[in-house]
């Protein structure tokens, strides 16, 4: 006979739409950075702001954050 113990953990997903705002997006990740305890495990971030910097597309960056586009690289002329 095999004991299993059964463990039940959740996974909180929060999905904003940021409308391609960069002020939106910047007040939204500083305060989720500020947050000593994000109510969420996983933001996605819909229409985020996202420009030319330099010679390449970027949007708003913080330590221990990554980005995950659908497609990569992108276009010349295409945002996500």
């Amino acid at each position: 006979m095999h004991n299993h113990t059964k463990s039940h953990t959740s996974l909180t997903i929060c999905s904003l739409n940021i409308n391609r705002s960069n002020a939106a997006t910047h007040a939204t990740m500083n305060a989720i950075a500020k947050s000593k305890n994000p109510k969420f495990d996983i933001f996605l971030v819909q229409e985020p702001w996202w420009e030319r910097i330099h010679t390449s597309q970027a949007t708003v960056s913080f330590m221990g954050w990554q980005v995950t586009l659908p497609k990569r690289p992108l276009g010349e002329m295409e945002k996500p």
